[in-house]
């Protein structure tokens, strides 16, 4: 499966907090946690994960890439008490993604009286318009259920929660002995290696509680949903010693955090890219962005979290929240209406166990009488038609509890091993409130004596020493997806 990210916002086979089972048992993601047979060739390779922090809750999305049989993953993750599930759409990490990714804009060029190069206003085109190269170089990381069967408290476990969340189970566990814990996700489907026991015991004793979900019984992987968990109260933490479980040898990690102000990591080294080091390779219409950030993640032992963006609502550049809302809300424009099961769930209380069971509609129904409901076939039974924007909700939800205008995204990665996720859970704390720009601009080449204009004196192209004077001046290519480019034969895939 190739994967490319500039391509489109949403991608039919991208899902957030995604879980992939197999009818009789589930491997826990989230921490992601593979059967013994499996170890070899399924494990996680990234995560993408977005985290909304304001005063009256924490919104978390995540986002896995891995290598091997979807059928392999299923979703475990510590939570504190009163948590939600809820269904999400995985266009909001794309769109996010999108605003904050960085550029580089390579060198201006003018060759014979004409400028290849300059500002924005560039459009494609004759040789006197504007000609930019563009390096787009983020880093692309190395109670009853309804139907879905019931759990059951085991010895030192109780079950405070369970229902369903659209194709899902769900259940939400607490004991005070974390092997009591994992000896009930073994008895219940999910494959729990030893080596992870020392992480459950500690976050139970920290006075978690697990939240596990599989596929319901008879949903297949088409049916799968996005979810996202919401906790009251801001929480500056990433439970980064989960991640652990399920990782090769390295895991590329990308957070994008909305909150108001720009924040970095508390307990990890940090770093940002040096942008006076940027250098244009003409030949391969790239810079030497990967070259640094690999540089700067290398520090502190492999520990760093880079900081490759952080932008505000009074950037030049680019308004983070409104393009990043604007694409998210033209995605849902591109789908019309949808076919969805009647009983679609509301959100799963880890508080109560009183609701366990409940199951609330996912969304209003369309009527016969309604435009929309002419928009197709008339729905299966037990199916209901509805408009798709009637479930993009992400956003609203990223924003709620925050002041308009003051809201800050920044773009943090990482590249750790298993060994430096285990130690500890990542903790955030307010940075410089300083703005680091998507769009980074250098003037020089990677290769001294270049000669952009060639020795014709007209633009050379693709680097070439000289250019064919054919037309009397030759443009280069405007833009160069280096990342599309890089996950163009990547055998993996995100879930």
């Amino acid at each position: 499966m190739t994967f490319a990210w500039a391509s489109r916002l949403a991608l039919a086979a991208s899902v957030v907090v995604s879980v992939f089972v197999q009818p009789t048992r589930a491997d826990a993601c989230g921490g992601c946690f593979h059967a013994a047979t499996d170890v070899s060739t399924s494990f996680v390779t990234d995560h993408r994960m977005v985290l909304s922090i304001a005063k009256n809750q924490t919104v978390l999305w995540d986002q896995v890439k891995y290598t091997g049989d979807p059928a392999e993953f299923a979703w475990v993750l510590p939570v504190r008490t009163g948590t939600q599930v809820e269904l999400a759409r995985d266009e909001w990490i794309s769109a996010l993604d999108l605003a904050t990714k960085v550029s580089i804009k390579g060198p201006d060029v003018s060759c014979g009286g004409n400028n290849f190069g300059g500002g924005g206003g560039g459009s494609g085109g004759g040789c006197a318009s504007s000609s930019t190269s563009y390096d787009y170089a983020s880093a692309p990381g190395t109670g009853s259920s309804s139907g879905g069967g019931s759990y059951d408290a085991g010895q030192g476990v109780q079950v405070v929660g369970q229902s369903v969340v659209g194709p899902y189970q769900s259940v939400i566990v607490r004991s005070d002995r974390g092997e009591a814990i994992s000896l009930w996700l073994k008895d219940n489907g999910f494959v729990i290696p030893d080596a992870i026991l020392p992480t459950l015991v500690a976050y139970t004793r920290e006075g978690f509680d697990f939240l596990a979900l599989k596929l319901r019984p008879g949903q297949g992987v088409r049916a799968m949903r996005p979810v996202r968990v919401v906790t009251p109260g801001a929480s500056y933490a990433l439970p980064l010693r989960m991640v652990a479980a399920g990782i090769g040898a390295k895991v590329g990690l990308n957070l994008f955090v909305v909150t108001e102000g720009r924040v970095e990591a508390k307990n990890f080294p940090n770093a940002t890219i040096d942008a006076t080091k940027l250098t244009w390779n003409p030949s391969a219409g790239s810079s030497n962005y990967r070259t640094l950030l690999e540089g700067a993640l290398a520090q502190g032992d492999g520990r760093t979290w880079v900081t490759e963006s952080a932008v505000s609502p009074g950037d030049p550049q680019v308004d983070p929240i409104v393009a990043a809302t604007r694409s998210y809300r033209n995605a849902c424009l591109q789908l019309g209406t949808v076919l969805v099961p009647c009983d679609e769930p509301g959100p799963v209380d880890a508080g109560s166990s009183a609701d366990a069971g409940d199951v609330a509609d996912g969304g209003e129904e369309v009527s016969d009488a309604s435009p929309a409901a002419d928009a197709g076939p008339p729905p299966r039974p037990n199916m209901c038609r509805k408009v798709a924007c009637d479930d993009f909700t992400d956003d609203t939800v990223a924003l709620n509890g925050m002041r308009a205008g003051s809201i800050w995204v920044t773009r943090l990665h990482a590249e750790l091993s298993g060994e430096n996720c285990s130690q500890a859970d990542l903790q955030l704390q307010a940075s410089a409130q300083t703005t680091v720009p998507t769009l980074l601009k250098t003037d020089t080449f990677s290769d001294p004596d270049f000669k952009p204009c060639g020795n014709s004196g007209t633009p050379a192209a693709n680097g070439s020493a000289d250019s064919p004077a054919d037309s009397g001046c030759t443009c280069r290519q405007g833009v160069d997806l280096i990342v599309a480019a890089a996950f163009s034969s990547s055998v993996a895939a995100w879930v």
